[in-house]
Parts: structure tokens; sequence; C-alpha cells
């Protein structure tokens, strides 16, 4: 089977050669014969067979000499970390003798694969839809493969939504009244990319809310219950203005006369340590403007009620 491509091989080549010859004699000679002085038409046959025709034949040539001829050698992934060299036995009749060609580079390990962005958490947006306010929004959460860089786009939705901002922040503006606004973020590694969006806000309104009011007093709190040693009392938060919600907190007072702090919550068991002084509630109301607190009316003096 060698032998009989060797044979194939050396018939390309003569064919090869027999057409080159004929190609510069019979086409590209006598074509300059007809047109050319006898001088100039040598010279261009000569310019064409020496700088365009023979050497793109000798590389034809030489191609299909070398497509089976050459050894060769397929690297694996078993090669990874080391270099390769080739050796080289020639032999007659009289003996033989190897020499190594000089070492590859190190062959590297195989190319870990990359795996393109996927959302797990969509973007979060965070800040008060009110114009004039900004809004700043989270990349979300996602897997692939690092490193991973992420671009932003604000959109305004009423009902269609529009590009209105770029960048991790937004500043609400008067055009947006009427409209949700959502972000959008695309997320880029080398094996590609993937965008989502948030979740919408609210409808942005006409015009921003008043401002929080603190609270403040209307009534004071009240203390139920007996001031007997054993018994429980329970305090009312007292009546509040102010902006909602409010959250209320509570201490307890022995006075006799100064005042300590003697419990917390909005009741309070009475024990023998508080007989001889009143028992006081203090409430402290709190919201998004501020706190402010207030005791209410003393007990009587806690007795043991025997």
């Amino acid at each position: 089977m060698r032998l009989l491509k060797r044979f194939l091989q050396r018939v390309l080549i003569f064919g090869l050669g027999v057409f080159t010859v004929w190609l510069i004699v019979f086409v590209v000679f006598e074509t300059a014969d007809n047109r050319l002085p006898w001088v100039l038409a040598v010279a261009v046959t000569y310019g064409a067979a020496a700088y365009i025709i023979l050497p793109r034949v000798i590389r034809l040539g030489l191609k299909i000499l070398q497509r089976k001829l050459v050894p060769s050698y397929t690297v694996t992934g078993d090669d990874a970390g080391s270099t390769l060299r080739s050796r080289v036995t020639a032999t007659n009749a009289s003996g033989s003798a190897s020499e190594s060609s000089a070492p590859t580079a190190v062959v590297p390990g195989p190319t870990p694969e990359v795996a393109p962005p996927h959302q797990v958490s969509i973007p979060v947006i965070s800040g008060d839809a009110l114009v004039g306010r900004t809004l700043s929004s989270s990349p979300g959460e996602w897997s692939g493969s690092q490193p991973m860089s992420f671009t932003f786009r604000w959109l305004r939705c009423h009902a269609d939504c529009v590009q209105v901002g770029e960048g991790p922040s937004y500043a609400v503006s008067a055009e947006d009244v009427g409209s949700t606004i959502r972000s959008r973020v695309t997320a880029t590694n080398a094996a590609g990319s993937a965008s989502e969006s948030s979740a919408p806000t609210a409808v942005v309104p006409g015009s921003e809310p008043p401002a929080a009011t603190p609270p403040h007093l209307v009534s004071i709190p009240v203390v139920s219950g007996d001031a007997l040693v054993g018994r429980t009392l329970t305090s009312s938060t007292g009546v509040w203005s102010g902006t909602e919600p409010m959250t209320f907190t509570y201490v307890w007072l022995r006075c006799h006369p100064d005042c300590t702090v003697v419990g917390d919550g909005p009741s309070y068991a009475v024990s023998a340590e508080d007989a001889g002084s009143t028992i006081r509630s203090r409430v402290t109301a709190t919201n998004a403007a501020g706190s402010a607190s207030e005791s209410s009316a003393p007990t009587a003096v806690v007795t043991s009620g025997v």
C-alpha cells in the first residue's frame, strides 16, 4: 500500500512537470511571441516562469510529496505539561545512527470550558420612585465563568418601555410621572452575554408627598391594673399624632421619690420591692421623622394587698 502511494505521488509530480512545460512553452511563450519582438517575448516568458509559475508549481509539488511521507504526531491531552522531541535514526549498509531534535515548548493543558452568564436572581432597584430622587440598581446574581462585567440601562414603562438612562443609578425626572421605572442589566463574559430586567417600581407620582412629621403627644399613656404586690399592670400607648407607621416601646419606672427603670414591655408584674413606691410607664413613639417619649400618671402607692 505504501509503495502504491509513492508511485501515485511520483505520477502526479511527473504530470505536474509536463503541464508546467506545456504552460510555459506553448501558452506563455507563443502568446508573447505573437504580440512582441522575439527578445521581449523571451524576457516576458522568463519572468512569468521564474516569478509566477514555477514558485507555485514547486510549492504544489512539495505538498504532494509531503502529504503522506512526512512523519507526524498528534498531540494529546496526555502530553500536557511536557515537551516533545523527535528522534530520527538513519540507516545504511554500514550501520545506523540516531539524533533528537530540540524540544518543543511545553504543551499547555486543555482550555477550561467557558460558561456564559446565567441569571440566578433578578436585579433589584433601591430608592423612592419620586421626582428628584435617585434610584440605584444591583446587578442581580449571575452564574458563569469569571471575569464578568455588567452594563445597566433604565427603562420608563407606560405601557411600552423606552430607554431613558444608563449606568447603575438614575435620577427620576418630571417626565417619568405616571410611569414605572425598571433597570435592565446585561452580564457579559468571554462566552457571551445575557440580560435581565428588574421588577418595576411603583408609579411615579405627580408631586412629592408631604414631608413626614415626628410623633406628637395627644394624650398620655394610661396604666391599668391594681398596684398590689403580685398583680400585673398594663400600659396603653397613649394617643399620638404624626406620620404613620409608628412603633412604640415601653419602660416601667419605680418612683420613691426618684424614679428608676425596673422593666420594659407593655406589662409589668408588681414585686415586693415595689412596696411603698408608685409605678409609672414611659412610652416612646417612633416614626420615620423621629421619636418622642411621655410618662403615664403614677399609680397609687404599692401595698402588699393584705
